[in-house]
């Protein structure tokens, strides 16, 4: 049979699996077995219903594909299989991790995903295991309640790498099961990952909003809404009261008003790129947005932080496992998706969509509507795409601040994603981080953090898990890693202010006045004073910090600007 790649294209994919499927050579004389044979140990034959007769060997045309609008990500609850060899159970299947996989034995195993839910299917996106040499035929069966199944596909495995299937015709189901009817050259075969497709459309981008360019006016009154909204913690409050001395909220937004204008035109620019680098350099900029708007609240500034992460989304483009991305034109990485510049720009649009949720204007259904549609890539696009394609390889980084910029993904996943699965995910991924990284030795985040090795009060940290060997982490990256602890602390997502406090001293005794390039202050005055990234957000925790850094000289980029903006209204000297 021939494969349909076109109109799959259309498709927006999620339901990433890790499967290995071994059957014996020969054709399946009846449908592939049903879960009950797990239970019963041998292979219950069922009759095979009339909409599926019983196909030759040489598998005649198939009808024309299923035309498909834009679809939405869907995920299997749960896989079970017919027959599992050791070492390869069926729970592999669903684990997101190209290096397990299930194993069936017996000529007529099989693998059942449950859906939850019945869905209106459209196609599959299969990778075959060892698909480039055993050219083996296969079929998918889908079933609204795991009794009747009917086919949705049959076909050859001519390669391996994604194969692109689309149904002969809509299918709806809750149940999709996989097999291998034939497999004359070896009795060895399987799918490597296979991805669903769903008819649910998500909510589509509105057209470009015009830029403001001037001083945002100030945000009208929002009207009452009956929809209810998930509330971010109470904030951390400062250690005592802050100093009468400190500028209020309204100074720092009026000098970010200042600064701004001229920086817009270089925003969009580099987030309307499709290299995903320039969104690398992009991030500071939708985080600048998306800080003012958490200090103004002004509407003018959550349509720019909208804007900036359309305009990355309109730049994206369909990749061979059916998810959005970006290339990068970075000469070492020309030509490759970089998980690292995705996460480092996406981590901010995943926090301001928090402060977007939170804010005063969600109940504005335009603003909701954006919100949603952006929410909706970053579960798919994002965060579904890089821990389907492994977790281990591309989250679980070697280096603190690259695994931090996950655990901040995460973290906002967990508190946005309508998705329970998802949310438990995204949870397990936002502690292994800051815990036990299993791919690390066990190692994570505040594994990393000692006291005592500068003075008793600051933290110091190496980059690279396991290691704790000075001098550390230069101080431009440990900016990505107190982003996100402080973004945790914030909501009490498992940092404290305590551990806040030891950051501050970090930055304050060592950093700011020895203008160190390493977090053990090394590199003494050849610092470049670069903390706009991060370590400004310590001033929201303490009044001492903040003093500290209404004094450092590097203070004129629109990020530094609108996170004093933030810190101050946070220590409530505005």
């Amino acid at each position: 049979m021939t494969e349909r790649p076109v109109a799959v294209r259309r498709f927006a994919l999620a339901l990433s699996l890790s499967v290995a499927l071994t059957v014996s050579t020969g054709i399946a004389s009846k449908l592939l077995p049903s879960d009950a044979d797990t239970k019963s140990g041998g292979p219950d034959r069922i009759a095979q219903p009339a909409s599926a007769p019983a196909r030759s060997p040489e598998l005649p045309s198939e009808p024309p594909p299923a035309e498909c609008p834009p679809a939405v990500a869907i995920r299997a609850r749960s896989a079970r299989a017919s027959s599992a060899q050791a070492g390869h159970p069926g729970r592999h299947a669903i684990d997101g991790d190209l290096g397990t996989r299930w194993a069936g034995t017996g000529s007529r195993a099989s693998l059942t995903l449950d859906l939850g839910t019945v869905q209106p299917l459209c196609g599959a996106v299969i990778t075959w295991y060892r698909g480039q040499s055993r050219h083996n035929t296969f079929i998918v069966l889908v079933s609204t309640d795991n009794r009747s199944f009917r086919r949705a596909i049959a076909g050859r495995i001519t390669a391996g790498g994604p194969q692109t299937y689309a149904f002969s015709e809509v299918a709806t189901a809750r149940y999709v099961r996989f097999g291998v009817t034939r497999a004359p050259n070896q009795p060895g075969s399987g799918v490597a990952e296979a991805t669903l497709v769903t008819l649910s459309a998500p909510p589509t981008l509105p057209p470009p909003m015009p830029v403001p360019t001037g001083t945002p006016p100030p945000a009208p009154t929002p009207p009452p809404s009956s929809t209810p909204t998930t509330p971010r913690p109470p904030k951390p409050s400062s250690p005592g009261t802050p100093s009468a001395e400190l500028k209020p909220a309204s100074y720092w937004i009026a000098e970010y008003d200042r600064a701004a204008p001229g920086k817009i035109a270089e925003g969009n620019r580099l987030t309307s790129s499709a290299d995903s680098y320039d969104h690398y350099n992009g991030a500071y900029y939708v985080d600048a947005a998306a800080a003012i708007f958490e200090a103004s609240g002004r509407r003018a500034d959550a349509e720019r932080f909208l804007q900036l992460a359309e305009n990355m989304v309109r730049s994206s483009s369909r990749r061979p496992d059916g998810f959005r991305g970006w290339i990068s034109q970075r000469p070492d990485v020309k030509g490759q998706e970089v998980p690292l510049f995705e996460s480092y720009a996406w981590r901010y649009v995943a926090h301001g969509l928090g402060v977007v949720r939170a804010g005063p204007l969600y109940s504005d259904p335009a603003i909701r509507g954006r919100y949603a549609a952006l929410a909706s890539f970053l579960d798919t696009n994002l965060f579904d795409k890089w821990t389907r394609r492994g977790t281990n390889a591309y989250v679980y980084r070697v280096n603190t601040h690259m695994a931090a910029h996950w655990a901040f993904i995460a973290m906002e996943v967990a508190r946005q994603t309508p998705d329970p699965q998802r949310r438990a995910e995204a949870l397990e991924i936002k502690g292994n981080i800051d815990h036990n990284l299993p791919n690390r030795g066990g190692q994570g985040i505040k594994d990393q953090l000692k006291l005592g090795v500068v003075d008793a009060d600051s933290y110091f940290f190496n980059d690279t898990f396991g290691q704790q060997a000075r001098p550390g982490s230069d101080v431009a990256h440990a900016n990505g890693v107190i982003s996100y602890v402080a973004a945790a602390a914030e909501d009490r997502e498992g940092w404290t202010e305590a551990e806040m406090r030891h950051f501050g001293h970090l930055l304050t005794d060592v950093v700011l006045p020895k203008k160190a390039v390493y977090v053990d202050g090394s590199g003494a005055g050849k610092g470049t004073g670069w903390i706009a990234d991060g370590f400004v957000k310590l001033g929201r925790f303490d009044s001492r910090v903040q003093q500290a850094l209404e004094n450092h000289s590097v203070k004129s980029q629109p990020q530094y600007l609108a996170q004093m903006a933030v810190n101050a209204k946070l220590l409530r000297a505005g």
